[in-house]
């Protein structure tokens, strides 16, 4: 065997809409504010704000990801469609990864 190292150590929120916002609609905890509060040195306060539901996010990516975005947009109530992301059609067929995708947005039902 080999030696163990550490190649990093990083507590934080996850990213892509998750911690920000995918936990609130999803269990109605605010989750940005526990973050703060651990960070502060306080206990958080896991009292859901409302009722959770079920919920997900969604990368636009591709054109067919556009696509879907545009017609849940006209379909669907705003009280469920909550934007996260704007648009970026220029880097829409081109996105490699998360951090150069063409949007995100939440779902929440």
């Amino acid at each position: 065997m080999g030696n163990i190292r550490i190649i990093e150590i990083g507590s934080r929120m996850g990213g892509d809409a998750i911690g920000s916002d995918l936990v609130y609609y999803s269990t109605g905890i605010d989750f940005v504010r526990c973050v703060i509060d651990v960070a502060c040195g306080r206990a958080p306060d896991l009292t859901p704000k409302h009722e959770g539901c079920r919920a997900e996010v969604r990368f636009i990516m591709t054109m067919a990801d556009l696509e879907e975005f545009n017609r849940i947009k006209r379909e669907t109530p705003e009280s469920i469609l909550r934007i996260v992301d704007e648009v970026h059609p220029e880097a829409i067929g081109k996105a490699t990864d998360s951090s150069n995708r063409g949007g995100c947005y939440i779902i929440s039902v």
